[in-house]
């Protein structure tokens, strides 16, 4: 499982560095943590693992969905000021 973690929150800051604007970052973000989101699908499935498992899985995902929500805002944030220098310039 750790893997499949791995390789969502890989997949998610490459998607991430790609986006363009707010709402591809926003559409990034239901495909992560919406209700039918990758990282939900894992916190969904974590009651077939053993109690052990469990809190290790539980601890990884959340250090992984506290980086992306970091990351995901930041990146958001970036978008924003650059919109509104570009608005502030007259420059597209």
């Amino acid at each position: 499982m750790n893997e499949t973690l791995q390789k969502i929150r890989q997949e998610t800051l490459e998607r991430l560095k790609a986006a363009k604007d707010e709402s591809e970052i926003e559409s990034l973000s239901v495909s992560v943590f919406g209700k039918s989101g990758s990282l939900t699908e894992i916190l969904k499935s974590m009651g077939k693992l053993s109690k052990e498992e469990r809190a290790s899985v539980g601890q990884s995902v959340n250090a992984v969905k506290k980086e992306l929500e970091k990351e995901l805002s930041g990146r958001k944030a970036e978008i924003a000021a650059g919109c509104r220098n570009c608005a502030l310039s007259g420059k597209p």
